[in-house]
């Protein structure tokens, strides 16, 4: 009697281990498909406590919010993309130094005394950055688009403008180096 005992009591001790495994388990498996990153924006939520720091992930998506006593954060869950240009000496562009640039054109401005660089960026850049060029033009600023249309012409594909970036009586391409972020 005392074995079945003992045998009943390890069994029924088996059974609710297994229950609370089965339970844990749904429990877990029900959460794996949160939406982090949003399926809709792509970007991670996140929240910070006022009083520590103390920071955690959330399904913002599926409802998850931050406490009162809690501040939301929110950054993009993809590295932003970056554009490099590099021309070679004769003005050419120089594919194996340059990245995400389809296409470069040069026009002189109307003194002939420097050459603009209208670019073809595979994204709109929101951001450029030179050692060289005096300035660049976003399409994506508020006035971008009507200077690049003015300067590159009807081609409406051209998202940024290296204004007066080369010499016009003495080219030097090469050193037209820009990067590009979006």
């Amino acid at each position: 009697m005392k074995k079945l005992l003992s045998n009943l009591w390890h069994k029924s001790f088996y059974m609710t281990g297994l229950g609370i495994a089965a339970v844990t388990g749904s429990f877990l498996s029900a959460n794996v498909h949160a939406a982090v990153p949003s399926t809709t924006t792509n970007a991670i939520t996140g929240c910070y406590a006022q009083s520590g720091g103390a920071a955690r992930i959330i399904d913002a998506q599926g409802g998850d919010s931050c406490t009162s006593s809690e501040n939301t954060i929110t950054w993009p869950a993809s590295a932003p993309q970056i554009a490099y240009l590099q021309l070679n000496s004769d003005g050419t562009l120089d594919t194996s130094y340059s990245k995400n640039i389809e296409t470069v054109t040069f026009v002189p401005d109307e003194a002939q005394s420097y050459y603009s660089v209208c670019v073809k960026v595979s994204f709109d850049p929101k951001a450029g950055l030179s050692d060289s060029v005096p300035g660049i033009i976003l399409k994506t600023t508020s006035s971008g688009d009507e200077v690049i249309s003015d300067r590159c012409g009807s081609d409406t594909s051209y998202n940024a403008i290296l204004a007066n970036a080369i010499q016009y009586d003495a080219p030097e391409y090469s050193h037209v180096h820009t990067t590009f972020f979006n």
